[in-house]
């Protein structure tokens, strides 16, 4: 997988798509450019860089549907939105749900620039933790990664024990090891960088 950043635009209008992806182009980006959200989430592989996402797009996943749907398996890319219609419940879902900015079209070139090098940044660096952990969650063993997933579904102590039919105190016992061994504080640390399919995966 490439470590390169690469901007990935996606907009269902191409007299939009294509400009602005040789803006950035010219900007020093690497970029690539997707008419459906569909089309992006077939071939995205967890690539670092960003996304510019249009919010409103032709076909079944509208933007943020897309955001949900990358955020499901996952993936911590910063998304940065366009919109010609933005308002204000749309703009605070987005921005609740993690999007870096919401952009309206028309946007200053200058200031669009900005925040896509602003949200590679972060993007970058939330690639490097994850990249990280996920080295770290390697050397899990089996009952500390059942454990973990568990913590990451925000199940508490006796969930747990119940779930996997061991004692609370031996449930406990994991959480310390994995905590220690994941080099975080708490649970939330963990939820910061990781899904539970992350740890299913492994």
């Amino acid at each position: 997988m490439a470590t390169e950043p690469m901007v990935f635009v996606v907009d269902d209008e191409e007299q939009i798509r294509r400009p602005l992806a040789l803006l950035l182009r010219e900007a020093g980006f690497k970029v690539e450019s997707f008419g459906s959200a569909e089309s992006f989430l077939a071939t995205y592989e967890g690539e670092p860089g960003c996304l510019l996402l249009d919010i409103r797009l032709a076909g079944a996943m509208n933007g943020l549907d897309l955001q949900q749907a990358l955020a499901e398996r996952g993936h911590g890319l910063p998304i940065v939105f366009m919109s010609a219609y933005a308002n204000v419940p749309t703009t605070v879902q987005a921005i609740k749900a993690g999007a870096v900015d919401v952009l309206e079209k028309p946007f200053d070139t200058e200031a669009l620039v900005g925040r896509v090098r602003t949200a590679i940044e972060h993007g970058m660096q939330n690639y490097a933790r994850r990249k990280e952990l996920a080295a770290e969650l390697e050397k899990l063993s089996r009952r500390q990664r059942e454990v973990m997933q568990l913590l990451l579904e925000a199940r508490d102590t006796k969930e747990i024990a119940r779930t996997l039919g061991i004692s609370p105190k031996t449930v406990e016992k994991h959480r310390a090891n994995v905590l220690l061994k994941m080099r975080v504080d708490n649970v939330v640390g963990l939820m910061r960088h990781l899904m539970p399919n992350e740890v299913a995966a492994l």
